[in-house]
């Protein structure tokens, strides 16, 4: 008995997924077919490297913050926690002159 080689396997061949979205040319406002793209991205791109630097950062300094207070180092888990508190807060206050942005525009 011989073994199949790969080259003699048959395979499916590839299916073409749905066709592309095409762009409406007769859109009455030419910005009209961008409508559910943000209207602030500069902003979002800020908050997301911001999120970014809280979820790294700000949840390693908490896994040491939680590790020195559990060896009774609590000098060292303060400034530990003050970074995560501060890496929240910008998170937070970004997020939230977004919102008056979205609001104003």
């Amino acid at each position: 008995m011989r073994p199949a080689c790969a080259a003699s396997i048959p395979r499916p061949r590839p299916r073409r997924s749905d066709a592309p979205e095409l762009m409406d040319v007769n859109a009455q406002d030419a910005y009209e077919q961008f409508s559910d793209a943000s209207t602030t991205p500069i902003w979002d791109l800020i908050i997301g490297l911001a999120t970014v630097a809280t979820v790294l950062g700000g949840g390693l300094a908490g896994v040491y913050a939680v590790g020195y207070l559990s060896v009774g180092r609590t000098s060292l888990a303060w400034p530990l926690l003050e970074t995560l508190a501060l890496l929240l807060a910008v998170n937070l206050a970004l997020r939230a002159g977004r919102t008056a942005t979205r609001r104003r525009g």
